[in-house]
């Protein structure tokens, strides 16, 4: 697996044979439609595997990305493809999703946020849920599913920006809605 664009492009990472990598295709068509957008921005890579999509993000000029992955067989390479790539950064984060999410600070917001779960994965609810105080106005959340399967927020916190199929995957965009101005306090 190499990353496609920007100041790493056409540099390896490791990739675990049990992890399912997001396609070059589905990357440049999810940095196609984040553009010049992704420049000094905070990027959050749910579900990381390899890390392919968080470091392409830290390549095309994102300013932080924080890469999330339950500890297990492939974290160590997640963390080593890291490390390879660049000194700074990154920081990588152990945990399981969605329920961990609740412990990640919620001061700075991350202006796009990318999640790549096991087709099998149900819990489409509770991890936009868990997202969304992550979120910054009008941020980006993209999911990677099955194209079988429809992705919708119950919530109702996102606006589905885009969908698009990509052979068995699914690229689903939310854009978060923006949150009530707190009424001022006090009188005249």
């Amino acid at each position: 697996m190499r990353i496609t664009g920007g100041q790493y492009r056409g540099r390896r990472l490791r990739v675990p044979s049990a992890i399912r990598p997001t396609s070059a295709k589905v990357r440049e068509a999810l940095f196609s439609m984040w553009g010049a957008r992704i420049l000094d921005s905070r990027f959050l890579d749910l579900f990381a595997g390899a890390g392919t999509v968080g470091l392409e993000a830290l390549s095309r000029g994102a300013r932080e990305v924080v890469l999330f992955e339950r500890r297990g067989r492939g974290f160590a390479d997640l963390e080593r493809n890291c490390a390879q790539l660049a000194e700074s950064g990154w920081k990588v984060e152990a945990g399981v999703l969605p329920r961990d999410l609740a412990r990640m600070p919620s001061q700075e917001k991350f202006q796009f946020v990318f999640a790549d779960p096991p087709y099998d994965f149900v819990e489409y609810d509770e991890l936009l849920a868990a997202i969304g105080p992550l979120v910054a106005v009008n941020g980006d959340v993209a999911i990677e599913h099955s194209s079988r399967c429809r992705v919708a927020d119950s919530s109702r916190s996102f606006l589905e920006a885009d969908s698009r199929r990509y052979g068995e995957s699914r690229l689903t965009v939310f854009r978060l809605r923006k949150r009530q101005e707190e009424p001022l306090s006090g009188g005249l």
